[in-house]
């Protein structure tokens, strides 16, 4: 197994790109919430998907009951899928999927497809105005990091992970 840790240059397409991204997802939860909002469903969502395709989970069954006739019978991944010619699956498309750019959005999901060998694990974060990654593959292979990322050591890489970790802490207890 092999595990390499990096910073990504500032300067480079691939910083720009995961601040976009990130940008984009905070637009599509901005959207979603005043989607939610708008069409009083608010009180009975528990959880959505970032996703194309109005899917969400319910906080009660009697929830469920109410929109049943706009929903498809199959679920993905415990999700209640609302089916696209419905009046809510067609409001969604209108209101909030028309305004997002899913391919800006899923960079954060589709980087490591460049440097995962075979199978692996990764990780993409940023802190402090920086963004880190890792990346784990199965076997000895070391992926080729090009010119965006600048391999660091792990240790710093974990020391810097514990800072961000402490810092998210903090602004949580500080919240009301």
């Amino acid at each position: 197994m092999s595990i390499q840790t990096f910073k990504v240059k500032r300067d480079s397409d691939f910083y720009k790109s995961y601040f976009s991204a990130r940008n984009e997802e905070k637009k599509f939860i901005a959207k979603a919430r005043e989607f939610f909002q708008e069409y009083n469903m608010f009180d009975c969502v528990a959880e959505y998907a970032l996703d194309e395709s109005l899917r969400i989970k319910f906080k009660n069954v009697s929830d469920k009951v109410y929109f049943d006739r706009q929903l498809r019978k199959e679920k993905k991944d415990g999700f209640y899928i609302f089916k696209k010619t419905s009046a809510l699956g067609k409001a969604w498309a209108d209101e909030v999927v028309s305004l997002i750019d899913f391919g800006k959005m899923h960079f954060t999901r589709l980087w490591c497809f460049a440097y995962i060998i075979r199978r692996g694990r990764y990780a993409l974060w940023d802190y402090a105005g920086d963004v880190y990654g890792m990346i784990e593959n199965d076997g000895d292979e070391k992926a080729e990091l090009g010119d965006s990322l600048e391999e660091i050591w792990i240790g710093d890489y974990y020391k810097i992970q514990r800072e961000s970790e402490m810092a998210e802490d903090e602004t949580d207890n500080h919240c009301a």
